[in-house]
């Protein structure tokens, strides 16, 4: 004789279960500023490029008139201070970095952190000072309009313009928002694309996979490659020669302090 399979018990979901799936479906839905990207036919664009290496990400731009001489490039990013500006250049310099990054990560899903900007201003772009990494690396078009607003997104990303540590070329400053699962180095990146237009979804980007496919599917196409993203795991040429950057795209003096 056969018996009625039991019926699945199903236990009611966390209230933190569905604040994450709000979260995620609200960011996915949301559409960035329109009319900016992709930038039309005859507008001025400028080359905006990201670079993931291992689990983090920054974002390249042309330095602003008024930057220190021999220095064309911005770079920006975005992280928890105590990696940055503690464990980076303190004791656990010469730590594995994928474990300082699991340590981050396990932070950031008890409580939120105190976050750090790092602005870079450099000669050249982060995979050419580092060869020996394997980094991806995405191109994108932005217009003046697009990149106004980008720029705008990460200065105001930096709550006081009072450096917390001075590196070289590298300037660390404290962040406006702690440093937390749903804003990490991936959302912030995220976040400059979406100023300027681009559509990337902060939703995907709990995960940097998910915020690699999107980044895979909306960036330029690789020179002499139809349809395929400027993906590389380094840089064959020098970026000015196979990208030239506008360093004139916006006339707003440079003031790093």
């Amino acid at each position: 004789m056969l018996h009625p399979t039991p019926e699945r018990q199903t236990r009611p979901r966390a209230p933190w279960e569905l604040l994450l799936l709000g979260a995620v479906l609200l960011a996915s839905c949301a559409a960035p500023p329109p009319g900016l990207w992709p930038p039309a036919g005859a507008q001025r664009t400028t080359r905006v490029g990201v670079y993931a290496t291992g689990f983090h990400s920054l974002i390249r731009l042309p330095a602003r008139v008024g930057a220190p001489p021999g220095k064309p490039i911005e770079e920006w990013a975005y992280g928890e201070r105590i990696w940055f500006c503690d464990d980076a250049h303190g004791i656990g310099a010469q730590s594995n970095e994928i474990l300082h990054q699991i340590g981050a990560g396990g932070r950031a899903l008890v409580r939120p952190n105190a976050g750090v900007i790092e602005l870079s201003l450099v000669e050249r772009p982060y995979p050419e000072r580092n060869p020996a990494e394997k980094i991806r690396h995405w191109e994108f078009a932005i217009s003046d309009a697009g990149l106004e607003r980008m720029r705008a997104y990460l200065d105001q990303s930096i709550a006081v313009r009072m450096a917390l540590l001075d590196d070289g070329d590298q300037h660390y400053y404290p962040a406006r928002r702690p440093y937390d699962l749903f804003h990490t180095c991936h959302h912030y990146v995220a976040g400059a694309l979406w100023e300027a237009g681009v559509p990337i979804h902060d939703g995907y980007c709990l995960l940097p996979f998910g915020f690699w496919w999107q980044l895979d599917r909306l960036a330029l196409p690789a020179p002499g490659v139809a349809g395929q993203a400027r993906r590389t795991s380094h840089i064959e040429t020098p970026l000015e020669a196979a990208h030239p950057l506008n360093h004139d795209a916006l006339s707003v003096h440079f003031n790093p302090h």
